[in-house]
């Protein structure tokens, strides 16, 4: 983005944490930058973005009975362990698909 002829951009980090139908990521860092510098900005990330972390649902991606049940990211990878006790490996179970709950 440029405003009065500087570019701005961003940088973000986030913490991911696995929550049976999702991932949540809790920001953790947040820089603005422009070609004249970079300013933090991780003080207001609760005012932009609340106090609760970022879900994003990824049940609809995965055998219905099958839960996050955690998740290692390093540099360069993500590791995501999956998790269930009634999952039956049949095809109308692998293409039978969870839903998200509230919240």
């Amino acid at each position: 983005m440029s405003v009065f002829g500087l570019d701005i951009g961003y940088q973000a980090t986030a913490t991911p944490t696995a929550a049976a139908d999702s991932l949540l990521f809790t920001p953790s860092n947040a820089t603005i930058t422009t070609g004249a510098g970079s300013l933090d900005a991780t003080a207001i990330l609760p005012l932009v973005l609340g106090q609760q972390p970022v879900r994003v649902c990824v049940a609809g991606y995965l055998p219905e009975g099958v839960n996050l049940a955690g998740v290692d990211v390093t540099p360069g990878r993500a590791r995501i362990t999956l998790e269930s006790s009634t999952l039956t490996l049949t095809a109308q179970s692998l293409t039978t698909l969870g839903t998200c709950s509230a919240g």
